[in-house]
């Protein structure tokens, strides 16, 4: 195995308000674009190509998760999380910038109903995962059955990958 970096825990490591500036950013910015692309026609198209970019949000949010138990560095990284749940471990607001910039200049407006869908995702995912660690949630709570899927995964590192959905684990197994 590759040691990792020294520097590398630095990328994931925010303060509290580096943490919670996703919840300033993403917010606003799919806000934004919904008005602009709802202005462009709001149609059983739009509501189909958003609903789209949430479907998939939900597998890449899984994938991803899933991948980073496993790949070189990623896995450190994502340990630092499930050794220390309080500890505010996330990517830099930066790169949330990054990845709108990204998404426009590869597909233009004209994917504005995915992109909404898919940012609408990942708001969900980052409430609820910030709930989960940070809330009190109790049985029989409407949250109580995903946040008991979520403490499974932190006891059961191969299981229950999902954050915002359970489907994927039980499409791949895994739950």
């Amino acid at each position: 195995m590759i040691p990792m970096p020294s520097w590398l825990p630095k990328l994931v490591c925010r303060t509290r308000r580096e943490y919670f500036a996703d919840f300033w950013i993403t917010p606003p910015i799919t806000a934004t674009l919904a008005v602009y692309s709802a202005a462009l026609g709001f149609d059983k198209h739009w509501m189909l190509t958003f609903a789209a970019g949430w479907f998939v949000w939900t597998l890449y949010e899984y994938l991803v998760h899933r991948i980073s138990h496993h790949a070189p560095w990623l896995s450190d990284l994502h340990w630092l999380h499930h050794r220390n749940q309080k500890d505010y471990i996330a990517l830099h607001p930066a790169l949330t910038l990054l990845n709108y910039a990204v998404i426009w200049l590869l597909f233009g407006f004209n994917a504005a109903p995915f992109a909404i869908g898919f940012s609408v995702g990942y708001i969900v995912y980052a409430g609820l995962h910030t709930a989960f660690h940070y809330a009190w949630i109790r049985e029989g709570d409407w949250l109580w059955p995903l946040k008991r899927h979520h403490v499974a995964h932190h006891r059961y590192h191969d299981r229950c990958f999902g954050v915002s959905t359970t489907l994927w684990d039980r499409v791949f197994r895994t739950a």
